[in-house]
């Protein structure tokens, strides 16, 4: 993902060894995300079951389901609430 999204500029040259990718691009990369990886969307409010622990893709933990838009993980499966 940060090889296919990383920007170069006039500060950053297409030189590996001193700059690897480039400067990363953020919303670039989470838009990567979204194109490459098979998503499932939320219909409901209730969480699956088994359990209420969420991701999101930083790896900070919530204990039921976020209500920020952004991408979540949550019982192996990837969302997007928005």
């Amino acid at each position: 993902m940060l090889a296919a999204t990383s920007r170069n500029d006039e500060f950053t040259t297409l030189e590996p060894i001193r700059w690897g990718y480039g400067k990363i691009d953020a919303a670039a990369g989470i838009e990567y995300i979204k194109r490459t990886t098979a998503v499932n969307s939320i219909e409901s409010d209730e969480p699956a079951a088994e359990s209420n622990l969420w991701f999101d893709i930083i790896g900070r933990s919530y204990n039921s389901k976020p209500t920020a838009p952004g991408i979540y993980i949550h019982s192996g499966k990837k969302y997007i609430i928005k």
